[in-house]
């Protein structure tokens, strides 16, 4: 209970509500055929994170594995979201001011859509913390550049792997055995609750390496759903 209070008074809490709203009033716009222009003082942080965010409520194709790669291939990687500037590749300076976890945070929502529709996306919380781990561990290229003109510079596609190609070989590590497909989802356009209580902790992430935390999904690793499927009772 002191944990959950003292989480509460976190900011990077209340930064995720402000992001589930926002993405939601984009949505809802967009949903009704009205037109929106999304900019924040650059272009590469919180519009990043509203754009994405909002074209995996709209977009059934993007809550699968492929179409979540595209997206962030498209979005992240393509438009010039700063990984190095951002997450402080190669650089002893911890004090930087220009360090922010953008992508933890986008990654943090997608997990909130996850908990709250557990039967609308192909991949699983594993995915997000991979995601997450190898933003630093720089192991892959995905990562490792400012924009698409220094991977082009840098050969980076022909001198580094990519995590892609893992994701796509090791898939079912990667795949929600719970997910239901568009034609048997009736929520093709999610609407998200953004109030604090709504909100649940990353504890996959935040709290990995923490003994205990066995990974869940594999518990379901042999489920097999039917048609006539249409409730699950999650326990947190």
């Amino acid at each position: 209970m002191i944990f959950g209070k003292k989480l509460i008074k976190v900011n990077g809490f209340y930064i995720l509500v402000l992001l589930l709203k926002d993405q939601r009033e984009i949505s809802e716009s967009l949903y009704n055929d009205d037109h929106v222009v999304v900019h924040c003082s650059d272009g590469w942080d919180r519009t990043i994170q509203l754009l994405c965010i909002s074209q995996l409520l709209l977009e059934p194709y993007y809550r699968t594995i492929e179409g979540f790669i595209s997206l962030i291939e498209k979005e992240w990687i393509g438009f010039g979201h700063q990984f190095v500037l951002r997450y402080g590749h190669g650089s002893k300076n911890h004090q930087d001011e220009n360090r922010s976890p953008i992508f933890i945070q986008f990654l943090d929502c997608v997990h909130q859509l996850l908990k709250q529709y557990p039967l609308s996306f192909q991949f699983n919380q594993r995915l997000l913390t991979d995601l997450a781990y190898h933003l630093f561990s720089c192991l892959y290229g995905n990562f490792l550049n400012n924009c698409y003109q220094e991977q082009l510079y840098n050969s980076t596609n022909e001198k580094t792997l990519s995590f892609w190609g893992i994701v796509i070989e090791q898939r079912e590590i990667y795949e929600n055995p719970f997910y239901q497909d568009d034609k048997n989802n009736c929520l093709l356009y999610l609407q998200p609750n953004s109030s604090l209580k709504a909100l649940r902790f990353w504890k996959e992430y935040f709290l990995q390496y923490q003994l205990g935390l066995e990974d869940q999904y594999k518990l379901f690793e042999d489920c097999k759903f039917s048609e006539q499927l249409y409730f699950i009772i999650i326990i947190y």
